[in-house]
C-alpha cells in the first residue's frame, strides 16, 4: 500500500526552448517513489513504482514542455497487486516577450493641416507603424498600442480621435500566451505646424462639469 497523498506536484520554470530539463525537474524533486515492505509479499521487499509520462517521454531523461505533464506511478507486488498513483509536473512560462527596442522608441510627430483639428485614429496607427517581440515560448508577440492615463499609472486603447496641440504617451503591450507582459513607451505630438488662425477654424472644445454635492 502507498500513501498517493504524498506524491505533490512538481514546479518548475521553462528554459531555453520553453521547456524544462530533466535535470531541473530532477532537483525541484522528481524521483522515483518506492512503497514500504510489503509483509505478505514473498520477498518482503520495498516495491518500487514503475513511472510513465502522459506525453510517452523519458521520466529522467527528456526535456518537459510547458504546462502540465502527468506521471502515473504503478506499484506492483510479487502476487501481481497493484497501486496506481499519478503526479503532475508543472512546467511555467513567467518570462516576458522581449523587445530590444524597448528604450529607443523615437518620437512621433503627426502635422495636421490648419483645417484638421483632431487626428483620427486610422492616422495615428499609420504613423506608429508595427512593432514586434520575440517570445521564447509563443515567437513573435506583435505589440498593442494603448494610450497612457493622465494618472501616469493606467493605459487605454487608442482613441477615436486626438486633438491638435497634445502630446501622449504611446503604451506598446506586448503579451504572450501565457499572460506575461511587456510594456514600452513612446512620445506622440499631435503638432499644429499652422500660425494662428483667428477664424476660428479649430475652437477651443467645449466641456460641461457637473458638480456633485458630497
Amino acid at each position: 500500500v502507498f500513501d498517493c497523498s504524498t506524491l505533490v506536484d512538481i514546479n518548475v520554470e521553462t528554459e531555453a526552448g520553453c521547456k524544462a530539463s530533466a535535470e531541473s525537474v530532477i532537483k525541484a524533486g522528481l524521483e522515483t517513489p518506492v512503497a514500504p515492505d510489503d509483509v505478505c509479499s514473498p520477498t518482503g521487499a520495498p516495491i518500487p513504482a514503475k513511472g510513465e509520462r502522459s506525453d510517452g517521454k523519458g521520466l529522467f531523461t527528456d526535456d518537459y514542455p510547458r504546462g502540465t505533464t502527468v506521471i502515473t506511478w504503478t506499484f506492483e507486488d510479487a502476487l501481481g497487486n497493484k497501486t496506481v498513483c499519478t503526479q503532475n509536473v508543472i512546467v511555467s512560462d513567467s518570462t516576458a516577450p522581449v523587445f530590444d527596442d524597448c528604450d529607443k522608441l523615437p518620437e512621433v510627430v503627426i502635422e495636421l493641416a490648419a483645417d484638421q483639428c483632431v487626428a483620427s485614429k486610422e492616422l495615428v496607427e499609420a504613423n506608429l507603424g508595427s512593432h514586434t517581440a520575440v517570445d521564447d515560448c509563443d515567437g513573435d508577440i506583435p505589440g498593442v498600442p494603448h494610450v497612457m492615463l493622465p494618472n501616469e499609472k493606467d493605459y487605454v486603447p487608442l482613441y477615436a480621435e486626438f486633438k491638435k496641440d497634445t502630446t501622449y504617451k504611446i503604451v506598446w503591450v506586448f503579451t504572450d500566451g501565457t499572460g506575461n507582459i511587456t510594456e514600452c513607451y513612446q512620445k506622440m505630438t499631435i503638432a499644429d505646424t499652422t500660425a494662428p488662425d483667428p477664424s476660428g477654424v479649430c475652437p477651443p472644445p467645449t466641456k460641461t462639469v457637473t458638480a456633485h454635492t458630497v
